[in-house]
């Protein structure tokens, strides 16, 4: 894969306040956000930085492109996405205890959100990018939302029980996240 291949539009985003440079591909696009306090020859010379380490993050996710393809699924719906959970949960607790509402929902940078109301009600939003996505992914991002249910950061205990929801967690977050950029690079 090259650069004139892919064909993402560039923007520059100066944003007051900014302390440093960063970038992201978002909606078919290459995003620098930079301080007002950068020269032009300073900020083209982060942009050719920051537009490398994204080729170079894209490049890595396309190797699973084909993979990806080849293993779409049909879940689209939230009934679908609630028996996942379901099953998910069955493989440490004996049932769900508590009402849980799972949907999808397009969010900009995550794969997903864990919310519990007062009331005690449990919503789950996947990411809409992951609408037909293969199982696996599904499996991981639901799995690691409902880690939240007992844990409510990302520390050892947190990761001890997303291994036990998914014990191959590493490896799917891996490929969720390249998954994730394909779908942000409008590739897949």
């Amino acid at each position: 894969m090259n650069e004139k291949k892919i064909k993402l539009v560039e923007e520059v985003i100066v944003k007051k306040g900014t302390r440093r440079c960063s970038g992201r591909i978002r909606d078919g696009k290459f995003l620098y956000y930079m301080p007002e306090a950068l020269s032009k020859k300073q900020a083209e010379e982060i942009i050719l930085e920051i537009r490398q380490s994204l080729l170079n993050r894209l490049q890595q996710a396309y190797q699973s492109y084909d993979y990806f393809v080849q293993n779409r699924s049909t879940i689209t719906q939230p009934q679908q996405l609630a028996r996942m959970a379901e099953q998910i949960y069955r493989r440490k607790y004996a049932a769900m205890i508590y009402p849980l509402n799972i949907q999808f929902r397009r969010q900009k940078t995550v794969m997903g959100t864990y919310r519990r109301n007062k009331s005690g009600e449990v919503t789950i939003y996947i990411n809409d990018y992951f609408k037909n996505g293969p199982l696996f992914l599904l499996e991981y991002i639901i799995a690691h939302e409902l880690s939240h249910h007992h844990f409510a950061g990302h520390d050892k205990n947190f990761y001890r029980e997303l291994a036990q929801l998914c014990p191959d967690q590493q490896i799917k977050h891996k490929l969720a996240s390249q998954y994730l950029i394909l779908k942000e690079a409008q590739i897949l």
